[in-house]
């Protein structure tokens, strides 16, 4: 569904959202987890705050660098939701 980043950079998952993927980019701010869901289509990121139960948080809608915000119940299965992927692109 979508590749997971972390760290202070987000460079890498815009450069995903870019080429047409999905990336969560995850960090913390103030000691508090926060993700950043990059997607390029903006009907498919509105689908996909729905289908996490997002608030539907999105910043910057219709450019280059459109995300969702993500805190909580929701980015805990959107990292969830991340992690499945990574495994099977790993083979696990």
């Amino acid at each position: 569904m979508f590749r997971l980043f972390d760290g202070p950079d987000t460079d890498a998952a815009k450069t995903v959202a870019a080429r047409g993927g999905r990336a969560l980019h995850v960090r913390r701010l103030s000691g508090r987890p926060v993700g950043f869901l990059f997607d390029q289509d903006a009907d498919r990121l509105l689908e996909t705050a729905a289908y996490l139960k997002a608030p539907g948080i999105v910043s910057q809608l219709g450019e280059l660098e459109q995300h969702l915000h993500l805190e909580g119940s929701p980015l805990r299965s959107a990292v969830k939701i991340a992690g499945l992927v990574e495994a099977a692109r790993d083979g696990g």
